[in-house]
């Protein structure tokens, strides 16, 4: 989606994929990225939920470029069989090349596992789930009850970003839905 139009000083331009079926095609899912021509500052939020499908919401800052090409995401987790925490992450590439994406994540106990995602062009995104019987996306390298951290690096060396989703697959109260960027 592309705004031509001037947005005044103080001002919201919004972008809801639930009801523009206008610019975005339909099941459109991914990345984007917010600039200015005039390099005024820009606050970017971004809100998630789950219409038609329960309440879930969360919320988080818009991810910023600040040339890191490294990221890192400090809970991953993945449920038994029977449900629990799960967390699904999202890695955009923040550069101007295409590049390779490594994901490597580190159990509580010292285990590792490594995804390598190649050919992440650039603004692109890419998601890898930890939920269970997930489809596509899954990391299913990671085992049943994991919990550990992830660091997310480049080659060719580009700048990073992205967010973790952290969901109770079984509890129907209190936080159950979370999103925060990564560090």
């Amino acid at each position: 989606v592309t705004n031509s139009s001037a947005i005044a000083n103080r001002q919201t331009f919004i972008v809801n994929p639930v009801v523009d079926y206008t610019n975005l095609p339909t099941n459109w899912y991914g990345g984007c990225v917010v600039w200015t021509e005039t390099g005024q500052n820009i606050a970017v939020v971004i809100q998630q939920r789950h219409p038609g499908a329960n309440s879930n919401a969360a919320a988080y800052e818009g991810i910023r470029d600040v040339g890191s090409t490294e990221a890192m995401a400090p809970l991953i987790a993945k449920p038994s069989s029977s449900g629990g925490f799960a967390t699904v992450l999202t890695v955009q590439n923040l550069g101007s090349a295409t590049t390779t994406i490594t994901i490597t994540y580190r159990s509580d106990a010292g285990a590792i596992y490594t995804a390598t995602l190649s050919n992440v062009a650039p603004g692109r995104s890419v998601i890898r789930s930890a939920r269970t019987n997930c489809t596509p996306n899954c990391e299913t390298q990671l085992p049943a009850n994991f919990v550990g951290s992830a660091i997310i690096s480049t080659n060719p060396p580009v700048p990073v970003g992205g967010y973790m989703q952290l969901t109770n697959t079984t509890a129907t109260t209190g936080d159950t839905f979370l999103s925060h960027v990564l560090i």
